[in-house]
């Protein structure tokens, strides 16, 4: 069944893509696996799965260990403490949940003693909404120029997370507010940033809006959770 899940998925994604002028191949799919075993995701990883994503450190550990065979990249997708840093940069490779200099100076002190370097995203908390995390739009400038200043974290662009809606179309000013925001910045810095924006429900929307990583853990594993 996960097969046929990822062929209808790419398929979606690239319809998606096209009607913003973009092919399969511009939007990466991270396959986020919080409470999927490891046997699902060693399938998921033979259908051509090879980017990983969680949502808690302590899942994300028993995992590494018993899938570090493979050759994976693992994104860490939800909301990093600050005690919970040293274990983060043990394990993944990216984080998409940057929200705060704090937490960024803990990463960098930590990459600095590993002799690592993290790609991460800044969350930006483009709904407003109290129950989400993420930074305020009008935060952003700073906060990129606090992150060029560490060396061992590399901005790759901005993350968010859209409002849960009765009608999905609901979702495309969250996107496209991410969207307008990356482009200003990236003309300021005069470098291209990424976004990770999408999940299993709004994927297509945020494609459409140019998405270059969307996080999808049920459209994938729907009947393995």
């Amino acid at each position: 069944m996960l097969q046929e899940n990822i062929k209808v998925l790419r398929e979606k994604i690239e319809k998606a893509a096209f009607k913003s002028n973009r092919s399969l191949k511009d939007v990466k799919l991270l396959a986020v696996t919080k409470n999927v075993g490891v046997d699902f995701v060693r399938e998921a990883v033979a259908l051509g799965i090879t980017e990983i994503g969680e949502n808690r450190i302590q899942e994300a550990r028993s995992k590494f260990s018993s899938l570090k065979d493979l050759d994976l990249k693992w994104h860490m997708v939800g909301h990093l403490q600050t005690n919970k840093v040293k274990y983060a940069v043990e394990l993944f490779d990216y984080l998409h949940s940057l929200d705060s200099l704090k937490l960024a100076y803990k990463i960098e002190d930590c990459l600095f003693k590993h002799n690592k370097i993290m790609n991460v995203f800044i969350e930006i908390n483009t709904s407003g909404e109290d129950s989400k995390f993420g930074i305020e739009s009008v935060q952003v400038i700073n906060m990129v120029n606090e992150i060029f200043k560490l060396p061992h974290l590399n901005l790759m662009g901005f993350m968010t997370v859209a409002p849960i809606v009765e009608n999905i179309e609901d979702v495309r000013p969250y996107f496209r507010k991410l969207k307008i925001l990356s482009e200003r910045l990236g003309e300021k810095f005069n470098r291209k940033f990424h976004l990770s924006m999408g999940m299993s429900d709004d994927f297509e929307i945020a494609v459409e809006e140019g998405a270059d990583l969307i996080r999808i853990g049920s459209a994938i594993f729907k009947e393995k959770l």
